[in-house]
């Protein structure tokens, strides 16, 4: 899954395949099981792909059932935004994206 990271990134429907792809149940559940930080690029996927702004609510459940094993500046901007209405902080973890000084936490 993490190579075809750099498959669907780089072509020009990919963003619409990885939403699909990753959000299928099988796919899904590698992610919450093994691969916590390919949240991290699905949620990429879907904020910046205009057309599948539907797949925000789902995204945003994912988020909430990984928050206690994962979070990185990513996942806590759109949790900030969407769960917390904490518009401060999601600005924040926003510089934080910017920046590249966060980075993957996996919680204990």
């Amino acid at each position: 899954m993490h190579w075809a990271l750099f498959i669907f990134f780089n072509h020009e429907n990919g963003r619409n395949g990885i939403i699909d792809l990753f959000f299928q149940d099988r796919y899904l559940n590698a992610i919450q099981t093994n691969a916590h930080h390919l949240i991290r690029y699905l949620a990429t996927a879907v904020v910046v792909n205009k057309r599948r702004r539907n797949m925000l609510e789902e995204l945003i459940k994912v988020i909430q059932q990984e928050h206690h094993s994962y979070k990185d500046p990513v996942t806590e901007f759109l949790e900030c935004l969407y769960v917390n209405y904490d518009f401060d902080g999601a600005q924040q973890k926003l510089i934080e994206c910017e920046q590249g000084s966060g980075q993957r936490k996996l919680v204990p």
